[in-house]
């Protein structure tokens, strides 16, 4: 059977226990204000996203289309894919364009 000696505690343990408390109490109060700040700017959100479709869903053209998050979410991604991937994203390439390009070449 194993028997453990209890011994009086480092005054230097304390400390670093006493500062560890207070290091995770300040993190766990940064980290909920975060989650207030989050929760407010989806309410923003929301609500602009709501408005700006009560003013221009009734208007045509580009500005007709309805906002939606939930489509927004993805964009990024598709214009960063868009921006990086030149040619393949960009779609077939005219003419024009290919004799551009041909020219560059042919200078550099």
């Amino acid at each position: 059977m194993l028997v453990l000696v209890c011994r009086p505690s480092r005054e230097e343990d304390l400390h670093c226990i006493a500062s560890l408390h207070a290091s995770e109490a300040e993190l766990r109060a940064r980290v909920a204000r975060q989650d207030v700040q989050l929760t407010q700017m989806k309410a923003e959100l929301l609500l602009r996203e709501e408005s700006y479709n009560k003013r221009f869903a009734s208007a045509g053209g580009a500005a007709g289309r309805r906002l939606s998050v939930n489509r927004a979410k993805g964009s990024h991604d598709e214009m960063m894919a868009w921006m990086l991937g030149g040619a393949e994203a960009a779609g077939p390439k005219t003419g024009r364009q290919r004799a551009g390009n041909a020219r560059h070449a042919a200078l550099t």
